[in-house]
């Protein structure tokens, strides 16, 4: 899966029960957090993230272009169901301050249904 994010773009800290994911970088740089683990990471990159190991990244230089590799496959799902399609063919902008609490309880819930949990914010570099 092609993922564009933009500059300072911080995910959520969550793991997956199912699934190993591998994430090749095609442009921009990247932090990566995978176990204890920090990772920089830029253009011709790739990392793995095993099944119960939690894992995040952030947007370090961007905006990034990235690849996103599942196996076996499945995830896909989540991320087609709290996805919407985009607008147009840019990197969309970054959202401002914390995360909704409402959305991000809906978002646990329907990373339960496909094996994963959320654990909240980044941890700090």
């Amino acid at each position: 899966m092609e993922i564009l994010a933009p500059d300072g773009y911080e995910g959520v800290w969550h793991v997956y029960h199912r699934e190993d994911e591998g994430f090749y970088i095609l442009e921009g740089e990247m932090m990566f957090h995978v176990g204890q683990q920090t990772i920089k990471a830029g253009p011709g990159s790739y990392l793995f993230g095993p099944r119960d190991v939690p894992h995040t990244y952030t947007g370090d230089s961007g905006p990034a272009r990235l690849l996103f590799i599942f196996t076996p496959a499945g995830m896909e799902g989540f991320i087609r169901e709290s996805s919407e399609p985009a607008r147009s063919l840019s990197v969309p902008p970054s959202s401002e301050g914390p995360p909704d609490p409402a959305m991000m309880k809906q978002l646990g819930a329907l990373a339960n249904k496909y094996g994963a949990e959320i654990l909240g914010a980044p941890p700090t570099q």
